[in-house]
């Protein structure tokens, strides 16, 4: 469940550095046992640990990284078997700045969140039709501190 209005706040807030990566950082031991879900076949490129990395429902890249993504040759960087981890390679190989914003992945509704997902059970929603009703009886996520009162 994503609040679209909260998102565009954090989005066009202004910052000091132009390639930035926002997301819910996360730091970890690699997966190296085939039966895991996030199973890494290249994790002896890894390591023991990964990098920081966004991970869960959503993440963002600033235009001027999108811009730098789309000149590159397609060869020029190394996939991983996720693709979240692949992306967080390939911001820090870009040197850019990274934002941790942890209400990109909050497992609760709160007046704050931006995103919400069931963790760690499920990639996102768990069961996605039945919690975003459920969700959205909730004041906390059907009502947004941002949104002028005529919306509430």
């Amino acid at each position: 469940m994503f609040f679209t209005d909260r998102l565009s706040l954090l989005l066009a807030k202004e910052r000091s550095h132009s390639q930035t990566y926002l997301g819910c950082l996360k730091k970890g031991p690699v997966f190296t046992d085939p039966k895991i879900k996030w199973y890494e076949p290249l994790a002896d490129l890894l390591g023991k640990e990964y990098f920081a990395y966004a991970r869960g429902p959503i993440y963002a890249l600033s235009a001027d990284v999108v811009t730098l993504l789309v000149t590159r040759k397609n060869n020029s960087f190394r996939m991983f078997s996720n693709e979240d981890v692949t992306i967080g390679a390939w911001m820090l190989a870009m040197n850019v700045s990274h934002e941790n914003h942890g209400t990109l992945c909050e497992p609760e509704c709160s007046p704050y969140s931006i995103a919400v997902w069931d963790i760690p059970k499920c990639t996102g929603l768990c069961n996605p039709e039945e919690r975003l009703l459920e969700l959205h009886k909730l004041q906390s996520c059907s009502k947004s501190p941002t949104l002028p009162s005529d919306h509430e």
